[in-house]
């Protein structure tokens, strides 16, 4: 079996816009705006602590390239931001946080020239590994005509059944008008009842 790998990185994200808010500073928000101002095609946009990031991206609609991922640092916490749109968003950006934790935290041993990547293995499917060995094309196109021929049979018969018995009895004519309506609404209603 051969596995195809994807590798999820800021170098093969592509251009995104990247805005990064900074209530504190620290070494870790430092080695972020570094690392994601290195990304080809990336505009990284440092927001100030009053500025509100919502706002920011709701006057980005139809701009490209579109805000792909980013990170807020406050005082106790830091909220890292991925487009949704986007499959290769969410592990990008975790993936840029976690080198810049690394960068900042390696800093003295070896100038933060290690490097983590996320990659996803994905094996190839089969038709035996595929859920579609259970429903295939063939059977339901072999079932199909006659569930819909059923289904329409069944909704129809209701008014087909009377006709049917005035055929037979051959005397349609000499039934009161009355007790045939009578009839015909006793019948779709139990038919009805019979539906639900």
């Amino acid at each position: 079996l051969s596995f195809s790998e994807r590798v999820f990185s800021l170098e093969t994200f592509g251009a995104s816009r990247i805005p990064v808010q900074i209530v504190r500073s620290s070494p870790v928000s430092d080695a972020y705006l570094n690392l994601s101002s290195t990304g080809p095609g990336a505009l990284v946009t440092q927001l100030g602590a009053s500025d509100n990031l919502t706002q920011w991206i709701e006057h980005l609609p139809k701009q490209l390239p579109a805000p792909g991922l980013g990170a807020v640092f406050e005082e106790s916490w830091t909220e890292v931001l991925y487009n949704s749109r986007a499959y290769h968003s969410l592990p990008s950006s975790l993936n840029l946080f976690d080198n810049a934790r690394l960068r900042a935290e390696s800093s003295g041993v070896n100038n933060g020239l290690i490097r983590t990547s996320l990659h996803a293995y994905t094996p190839p499917v089969t038709a035996a590994s595929s859920t579609s060995r259970y429903v295939t094309a063939g059977i339901v196109d072999t079932l199909l005509g006659p569930v819909i021929v059923l289904a329409l049979a069944l909704l129809t018969s209701t008014f087909v059944m009377f006709l049917v018995e005035e055929r037979v009895s051959k005397f349609g004519h000499q039934v009161c008008a009355f007790l045939l309506l009578l009839l015909v609404c006793n019948k779709s209603t139990e038919m009805e009842t019979f539906m639900e």
